[in-house]
């Protein structure tokens, strides 16, 4: 099972560099960032966390912008 399948709102993950390193300083995410909601999307991974960035404004993103949590830190278990 895929570990962004168990994410829940209130979860904390910390978001790829990729992301911080492509957007605009207002659009960056402080890590760790809180999940605020878990959609179903047809996505790259099929899933969307939305997340407040930088400037308090919230975003959809693909779970694919976030690294698998350590299981101490956010309660999630890593992917099998």
């Amino acid at each position: 099972m895929k570990w962004f399948l168990k994410v829940k709102p209130g979860d904390k993950l910390q978001s790829r560099p990729e992301w911080n390193n492509t957007e605009r300083p207002s659009n960056q995410l402080i890590n760790p960032v809180e999940v605020l909601r878990v959609t179903e999307a047809q996505s790259q991974s099929g899933m969307l966390f939305t997340v407040r960035t930088r400037n308090g404004m919230t975003r959809e993103l693909d779970a694919g912008w976030f690294i698998e949590p350590n299981a101490k830190v956010s309660g999630v278990p890593p992917q099998d």
